[in-house]
């Protein structure tokens, strides 16, 4: 390895960590920490990657939550991954306020379909039941859970109630 305090072999590794997948500015200075460079090397090359674009908290937030909401994930279980992922809870509570709420209600009520289909043997009521519980977990508030459970009921037979 390189001297642990050259901010120019951190701003190198911080490269080549940024090559690999984007990070957010905490979790890089983590990983090049780990890597054993000092802290004022960090804060150096960090500083660098972002004057050079190399590194951006908040077009890396938009990134994974846009990603992640086209995967199912609801805004509560998307932040909480920003916040693991290094990027500020103020920015990450910011970047889950900005997703397309419109967008985010067609996967959920096409997520809810799919998931309904798992169970056609169960009665409506405990089919909804899985169904509301599978949308909690992945973060996705009451209201829109509502609204989703709602669109399965309209879809039912009429004999199925």
């Amino acid at each position: 390895m390189a001297a642990p305090d050259d901010p120019a072999a951190a701003y190198q590794r911080g490269l080549a960590i940024l090559a690999g997948a984007a990070q957010a500015r905490a979790a890089l200075a983590r990983r090049l920490g780990r890597a054993g460079f000092t802290p004022e090397a960090i804060a150096t090359a960090t500083e660098q990657l972002a004057d050079h674009g190399y590194l951006d908290d908040a077009a890396f937030a938009a990134s994974v939550a846009r990603r992640r909401q086209r995967g199912g994930r609801g805004a509560a279980l998307i932040a909480q991954e920003l916040r693991r992922r290094g990027v500020a809870s103020e920015l990450a509570a910011a970047t889950v306020q900005d997703l397309d709420p419109d967008a985010g209600a067609g996967i959920v009520g096409a997520l809810a379909a799919r998931l309904a289909a798992r169970y056609p043997d169960l009665p409506p009521r405990e089919r909804w039941g899985r169904v509301g519980a599978a949308l909690s977990r992945r973060g996705h508030p009451a209201s829109v859970i509502r609204t989703a459970l709602r669109g399965l009921t309209e879809e039912t037979p009429a004999g199925e109630s």
